[in-house]
């Protein structure tokens, strides 16, 4: 093993991406170098020395990795951001610190993304990807998770009990259980395949999107602020 991959394996949180390049969806202007080609763009917070191993035989990226606070707003500012040439094969990428606790990559032909490795991880945004699976049963910390517009047809978050906001919609689930996620605030999980949803044991649920002809069990509906009409933002991940 070489120093550099002693390095990587000596770091206690790991997040893996499979990057496949005919996946990718570009979105905006910001998305691109100045004579447009395609770049990948990772938004990452937590503490300690960051170390990107880009797949590409290049030197690993090191940054000092800063904390994130709850002033900046989430769908818009990417303060913790890092660019790079999106690959022109498929590439499997390596990040690696002491602690990450929020993970951004949108619509950035992800086909496949490992958190099990990433204990400390708080926040999740992988939307606008090709995921046909996501396995967060080791991320208990996990309080947010907006993984919309992808391919899932199964997420279990039955080991996620600290989740406060869910954004599933735009994928092919045909259940969804979130009975242990008690302290779940927002859900949106309208135009997937889903028949049913029981949130009776969501008693502190506040804003719900919810798809037209599913058959619900909304007891406690009274409580809810119904926000599946508004226009949703592109950038923003619920």
């Amino acid at each position: 093993m070489s120093d550099a991959e002693l390095l990587l394996s000596s770091k206690p949180n790991k997040i893996i991406i499979t990057v496949h390049p005919d996946a990718g969806c570009i979105r905006n202007i910001a998305d691109s170098d100045s004579i447009g080609h395609p770049l990948l763009l990772l938004g990452i917070a937590g503490t300690g020395t960051l170390h990107i191993d880009w797949g590409d035989g290049t030197p690993y990226a090191t940054h000092f990795l800063s904390p994130y606070y709850e002033g900046i707003d989430s769908c818009n500012d990417w303060r913790y951001k890092y660019y790079r040439n999106f690959p022109d094969s498929v590439h499997t990428i390596i990040i690696a610190c002491d602690i990450i606790t929020h993970f951004r990559s949108m619509y950035n032909g992800l086909t496949d993304l490992d958190v099990s490795g990433c204990s400390s991880l708080v926040e999740l945004v992988c939307g606008g990807n090709q995921l046909t699976e996501l396995d967060i049963s080791k991320n208990i910390a996990l309080t947010k998770l907006y993984c919309r517009d992808n391919q899932l047809t199964r997420l279990d978050v039955s080991k996620n009990t600290a989740l406060t906001v869910l954004s599933c919609q735009d994928n092919l689930l045909t259940e969804l259980d979130i009975s242990r996620c008690c302290s779940l605030i927002k859900l949106n999980c309208e135009r997937n395949k889903l028949t049913s949803r029981n949130i009776s044991h969501n008693t502190i649920l506040m804003e719900l999107r919810r798809p037209p002809s599913a058959c619900l069990d909304e007891s406690n509906q009274e409580e809810f602020h119904w926000a599946e009409n508004q226009t949703e933002d592109e950038e923003c991940p619920f």
